[in-house]
């Protein structure tokens, strides 16, 4: 239920958002390049998920979804694939399949965003039920959008090569180091 309204209220204020940037552009984007450049600029780059979809695939014991709730509407949403092994040390961690933050959450020209750090606080409640609720050691990983390279990268997650097989996006790793250290942050 929680994804279908989720599905619904993201859907209306991503087209808003989507409005908002071809009113910018009203002849048109004049390439490719600018056009991704722009939808990044409103942090749209996920503008082709749908959460019905992911339901739908994410639908077995091995995915866990967590929503952040405040005002009685999703703020935000990560999805958990588990256990996945460590390029560490080979140990159980869980791989963040997808986060997003609503689109009334995400910084844009023009805008105030309604909450932030929405992302962040969904990683660390997921850090904290893998450790206590499933028995994995801290650490997760994840395929990133660019566009958010730079936030994990400052997390302290190793960076390794793209993967041609998520759609060229890098992969992250959080060791066990890294995501204490997330844990910590949100409890100090």
């Amino acid at each position: 239920m929680l994804t279908l309204t989720l599905e619904a209220d993201w859907s209306a204020a991503k087209a808003e958002a989507f409005n908002v940037l071809c009113e910018r552009f009203p002849t048109g984007f004049t390439s490719q390049d600018e056009f991704d450049s722009a939808v990044a600029e409103y942090n749209l780059v996920d503008l082709h998920w749908n959460w019905l979809n992911k339901a739908h695939h994410a639908a077995t014991n091995d995915y866990q979804w967590f929503y952040l709730m405040a005002e009685d509407k999703v703020q935000g949403v990560c999805i958990i694939f588990h256990p996945k092994p460590s390029r560490e040390d080979g140990e159980k961690i869980f791989y963040i399949d997808y986060i997003a933050a609503a689109y009334w959450n995400r910084n844009r020209p023009g805008y105030k965003r309604r909450f932030s750090n929405i992302g962040h606080i969904l990683i660390t409640y997921a850090v904290d039920h893998a450790v206590r609720v499933l028995g994995y050691r801290p650490g997760f990983s994840l395929h990133a959008l660019p566009t958010a390279e730079s936030y994990y990268s400052r997390l302290g997650m190793t960076p390794y090569d793209c993967d041609a097989n998520k759609e060229g996006l890098r992969y992250f790793e959080a060791s066990e180091v890294c995501a204490r250290a997330v844990l910590e942050r949100a409890y100090a």
